[in-house]
């Protein structure tokens, strides 16, 4: 790769880090790509999530409308390479950490 395109990358990277809030992503990452760009990432995370889950591929091709081609291909990736795995768990760590953060507030806010 063409050390211009690493560093491309690199500012790419260092953004997406740098990115502390939803809010944040939705002001920045809707100006930097197309809906449909963001929409087939968002719906290549929610795939690999529902595999996780253990949801079988008539599920996710209902749910997401997605073929059973790219069911595959993003259980392949996903066998081979960490990222997608890493993704789904920041995501199961995020949710949990909300449903925490609500019982909490719930806790204390009827002390």
């Amino acid at each position: 790769m063409k050390k211009r395109n690493v560093d491309y990358l690199k500012t790419f990277y260092n953004l997406i880090a740098d990115i502390e809030t939803p809010k944040e992503a939705q002001e920045i990452l809707p100006q930097l790509f197309a809906r449909s760009e963001l929409l087939a990432v968002a719906k290549k995370l929610a795939v690999a999530i529902a595999l996780k889950e253990g949801k079988s591929y008539q599920q996710i091709r209902n749910q997401f409308r997605v073929s059973s081609a790219t069911i595959s291909q993003i259980r392949k990736v996903a066998k081979k390479q960490k990222g997608v795995l890493l993704a789904v768990e920041k995501v199961a760590t995020d949710e949990w950490a909300s449903r925490w953060e609500d019982k909490i507030k719930k806790l204390f806010g009827k002390l």
